[in-house]
């Protein structure tokens, strides 16, 4: 059985290797001589255990001694920390084919080694580390956090502060007209969640083609470029629309080209209807002449005449009107009304004249006034209004005979 004998073990720095020397013999106390291959295993048992590293290396004797450098092939087989920070650790030594020799022989620090397990500086460097403690005090924990004294700075404790922060850099607020400059000085690229007023800002990657406006689609929820084609209202729409809202129109507006009437063609007393000139319109047509008076296309006799002036005759009437009298008599004449969608006021007998009639409208808008079977005989004539969907009141101005 060879016999070793260890002279020293010595680790080296960074990277991490090992100087073994030693003396081996025969069994019979003959030194080994030459050139050897020499097989160094290290184990974490004294017997048995685990294998954790194997190096061979060709090996010169003199006498017996040697010396050699463990973990020279850093690349594929290096002695670093992973296996030196274990403990304990045992060395094995095989010469060529003869068996290992026994017993393994433990690895013990130097004493400069030693203090090393404890560092007294450091300098450089990665420093990994579960925490970091200063005197006890752990100053960051295990999450890398801080969690030693709470830091507190002033502007005091600063040094080489510039002069513009020295007072605290409070003039970095902007203006509204500096604001304004920047903003209004180019294009900006505004946030998705930008919004105006609170309303949600429509947006297109591209412009709209000529013609076309952003349409909005609810059921993708999206906005397209597209032509608006059905802004055309139906007969049935546009009726719905006129009749639910009031309608002022302009003065000289006609109904199918004829004059539209409205309160301002007559007025109302608490008597009945003023008829004065000034507010009573005579169809075309209108004349006296020898004691008949014509409107328009109704004759009115002696006795129509009388009626209308309470007993009078035409000389009178004509008289009375060539003088500036006032107001006709109101004998024989009389007035009827009718309220409703489309009311029609007739006169009381199918002979009675119909003089004029009128719509009283709470809108602005008449849309029909007009007699109502005046050249008819055979049964009352009257006058009918309509405002649409709007209750209006219609009246006729007769003469009884």
């Amino acid at each position: 059985m060879f016999q070793l004998f260890f002279l020293s073990t010595q680790a080296l720095a960074v990277p991490l290797q090992l100087t073994q020397q030693g003396r081996l013999v025969d069994p019979n106390g003959a030194a080994v001589e030459g050139t050897e291959l020499l097989t160094f295993r290290l184990y974490d048992a004294e017997t048995g255990g685990t294998l954790l590293w194997e190096e061979a290396l060709s090996t010169s004797f003199n006498q017996g001694y040697y010396a050699a450098v463990l973990g020279t092939d850093e690349l594929n087989n290096p002695l670093d920390t992973s296996i030196l920070s274990l403990y304990p650790l045992y060395m094995e030594l095989q010469l060529a084919a003869h068996a290992p020799m026994i017993p393994r022989q433990g690895l013990s620090s130097t004493p400069y080694a030693q203090i090393a397990g404890v560092a007294e500086s450091f300098s450089g460097g990665a420093l990994n580390s579960t925490q970091l403690q200063i005197n006890g005090q752990t100053i960051i924990n295990s999450s890398g956090s801080w969690v030693g004294p709470t830091i507190v700075t002033s502007w005091n404790q600063l040094t080489d502060v510039p002069a513009d922060l020295s007072d605290g850099d409070d003039n970095t607020q902007l203006s509204e007209q500096e604001v304004e400059a920047f903003v209004t000085n180019g294009a900006l690229n505004l946030h998705p969640s930008t919004t105006i007023d609170s309303s949600t800002i429509v947006r297109k990657s591209s412009p709209c083609s000529s013609g076309e406006f952003l349409i909005y689609d609810a059921n993708a929820a999206t906005w397209h470029c597209g032509q608006d084609n059905d802004t055309t209202l139906s007969e049935n729409e546009l009726r719905v629309l006129i009749e639910g809202m009031s309608l002022n129109l302009l003065a000289g507006s006609t109904l199918d080209g004829s004059p539209i009437h409205s309160e301002a063609n007559h007025s109302v007393t608490s008597d009945g209807i003023d008829l004065t000139p000034a507010s009573v319109t005579l169809p075309d047509g209108t004349a006296l002449h020898q004691g008949e008076l014509t409107l328009g296309s109704t004759q009115l006799s002696d006795a129509d005449l009388a009626l209308l002036l309470g007993g009078g005759d035409a000389a009178a009437l004509h008289s009375h009107s060539s003088s500036g009298g006032g107001m006709l008599s109101k004998s024989g004449i009389y007035e009827r009304t009718a309220a409703g969608i489309s009311p029609t006021a007739y006169c009381d007998d199918s002979d009675d004249l119909l003089l004029n009639g009128g719509c009283n409208c709470p809108q602005t808008q008449l849309w029909k006034s007009y007699p109502v079977d005046s050249t008819n005989t055979a049964q009352p004539s009257g006058w009918t209004c309509y405002a649409g969907n709007v209750n209006v009141t219609a009246y006729a101005i007769c003469v009884d005979q």
